[in-house]
């Protein structure tokens, strides 16, 4: 590997370490109720922070349909049987499983040669931790002959990842049955405008550094058919729809990640998948490739309504020299309405006013600003127009409970800050849940300060 590729590789790895900061508040449309993830699942919180009893045990994500009752929740749930695995999973889910399951076992030996087999299909990232255990348990369920008995002892667990949507009401939620269940973690969950779609990323992104991971894309329409399907078997983290519903916009790779490529060039594509009215399309139509950029899971995509698609990236030209890498993760946009030309829309001059984790941001509804992580967890606020960033969290710095920051309107923005010194007590919490006036600055209030400790635990510790 050369001296530039490694420093390109140091850029990547240096944004997975930053992908553990977690979204775990979701506002409603019309800013009434918040969902609040906690340690231990669902809660609902109004503006003035009353937060009700655990709702959903064992949520881990969550976001609002438009109308601003129902939302799609991520459950997850633990099993130890593979009858259980393979009713939740889709036969392409459980066949693929099952294949590798059977490529492991052959003819096999010993534990030792069971796990030099599992290591060498972890170094080309085609399975994860939680999927081992799940083969684990169909090789001791189905009895499979000639597996030592020593790597079958004690199988871990296997964690279900299922989205179930709900509607709130009074303080409650019903979850129905799962419309998509995986067995790794699940990010970037977006829902269509016309709410008759979503798509979520799911993989294991974060197990091995300097290495890309198999993210896969997925598109679920609960009341169509076909209820779940990959659009993408290697994509970054979070895609987006556009404002119509009609396109899935994602950051892909350049080049064929099953070919055990480590790219470092990726394509911001669309692809057509709905129409209007949220009817999935006949035929998914070819990706239209919109801009090149350096690869990263943690590529961000919001469209707006005017047509726009902001995206943060790394600033490369090539060719260049390893002391001519911007280490700066910026934010760009492109208009494929119009000449597609990408638009740098941080100055050089507020560089040094970024953090680390640009792809953290978070657009406000009326389009104006966007909000994101800078270093040690402080919130910044860039205008989209001039280009503008200005921290809006107290000036006291600390990694205690980062969360991605969220608007509850086009004024008010949501996020954690530490406690002022002032204000801390012995045993309490390290930070506090806020809603900031980001207009006037001057409406500054706690929404947790009453929270059971619990909650606080949990969320903000």
């Amino acid at each position: 590997m050369t001296k530039t590729q490694a420093i390109l590789l140091f850029l990547i790895a240096t944004l997975w370490i930053a992908g553990c900061v977690p979204k775990r508040v979701s506002w409603s449309p019309d800013g009434s109720q918040a969902a609040i993830i906690g340690e231990k699942g669902l809660y609902l919180c109004d503006a003035d922070g009353k937060l009700s009893s655990l709702l959903a045990p064992g949520v881990s994500a969550a976001e609002w349909f438009s109308d601003g009752k129902r939302l799609a929740a991520v459950q997850e749930t633990e099993v130890d049987q593979w009858d259980e695995i393979a009713a939740a999973l889709t036969e392409t889910q459980r066949d693929a499983l099952v294949e590798i399951a059977r490529q492991l076992s052959a003819d096999l030996q010993s534990a030792d040669q069971w796990n030099d087999r599992i290591n060498k299909l972890k170094e080309r990232d085609l399975v994860s931790p939680n999927e081992v255990a799940a083969i684990k348990l169909y090789l001791r369920d189905t009895e499979a002959p000639n597996v030592p008995a020593e790597v079958l002892a004690d199988p871990s667990k296997v964690t279900l990842h299922a989205v179930r949507i709900g509607e709130a009401t009074d303080d409650k939620i019903a979850l129905d049955t799962a419309v998509w269940t995986g067995l790794n973690q699940v990010f970037g969950l977006r829902i269509a405008s016309h709410d008759k779609a979503m798509i979520l990323t799911t993989g294991n992104p974060f197990g091995q550094d300097n290495e890309q991971r198999i993210v896969e894309l997925w598109l679920i329409a609960p009341d169509q058919q076909p209820q779940a399907q990959v659009l993408e078997k290697s994509t970054a983290l979070y895609p987006d729809w556009t404002a119509d519903g009609t396109n899935v916009v994602y950051c892909k790779p350049a080049e064929n990640m099953d070919a055990g490529n480590n790219t470092l060039v990726s394509l911001l594509v669309s692809r057509a998948v709905c129409d209007t009215e949220g009817q999935l399309l006949a035929e998914n139509a070819q990706v239209k490739e919109l801009a090149g950029l350096m690869m990263s899971d943690l590529t961000r995509v919001c469209c707006l309504r005017d047509g726009r698609i902001l995206f943060n990236s790394n600033e490369v030209q090539l060719p260049t020299t390893p002391d001519d890498v911007n280490e700066k993760n910026l934010l760009f946009s492109i208009n494929p309405g119009k000449r597609a030309t990408v638009a740098r829309l941080v100055p050089r001059s507020q560089e040094s006013n970024l953090g680390d984790a640009m792809w953290t941001f978070a657009v406000s509804p009326d389009e104006k600003h966007v909000a994101f992580l800078g270093e040690k967890g402080r919130v910044l606020v860039m205008d989209i127009a001039d280009g503008n960033v200005r921290s809006v969290q107290t000036k006291e710095d600390s990694d205690a409970g980062r969360t991605q920051p969220v608007w509850r309107n086009a004024d008010e923005l949501c996020f954690t800050e530490p406690v002022p010194d002032d204000q801390k007590v012995e045993g309490g919490p390290k930070s506090r849940l806020v809603l900031l006036n980001v207009t006037t600055e001057e409406d500054r209030r706690s929404l947790s300060d009453k929270w059971p400790a619990e909650v606080v635990e949990g969320l903000l510790n």
